[in-house]
């Protein structure tokens, strides 16, 4: 039988795996988040060729500034957040929306809205899995 502080002291090193489990969690959450915009933003926006104009000239020189600048970071154990620090990252992504800039509806590419429409179910998951194995382990 144990103790009121036996007790405590176990629940105590229980609670202290929670932010080590889900920061474990959230890396390799972290890793594909990034692989999954950046592969998005590929196959979405630099995928397609260059508009041109009447001459034949293209209308503008890609750069892959926006790819290249968008990064996945943990905020805490439990929240990866997309940032991308390029002034024109969050006008582009929002291109093409009701209310937003007009855009070729073929340049269209909301990537971070795949992301989330994406990965929603699979971190309903994760998380469960995160909790079934921190509560199915045994506090010294």
């Amino acid at each position: 039988m144990s103790t009121a502080i036996e007790l405590a002291k176990r629940y105590n090193t229980r609670a202290a795996l929670v932010e080590k489990e889900f920061a474990q969690t959230m890396r390799g959450v972290r890793i594909s988040a990034q692989k999954f915009c950046k592969e998005t933003m590929i196959a979405e926006i630099y995928a397609i060729p260059e508009d041109r104009t009447k001459s034949g000239k293209k209308k503008w020189q890609r750069t892959r500034r926006l790819l290249n600048a968008e990064k996945a970071v943990l905020t805490d154990p439990f929240t990866v957040e997309m940032i991308n620090p390029t002034p024109y990252a969050q006008p582009r992504h929002e291109a093409g929306k009701p209310g937003r800039r007009k855009i070729n509806p073929l340049r269209e590419s909301h990537w971070r809205d795949k992301l989330v429409e994406t990965f929603r179910p699979i971190l309903a998951d994760l998380y469960e899995d995160t909790m079934t194995a921190i509560l199915a382990r045994k506090a010294p």
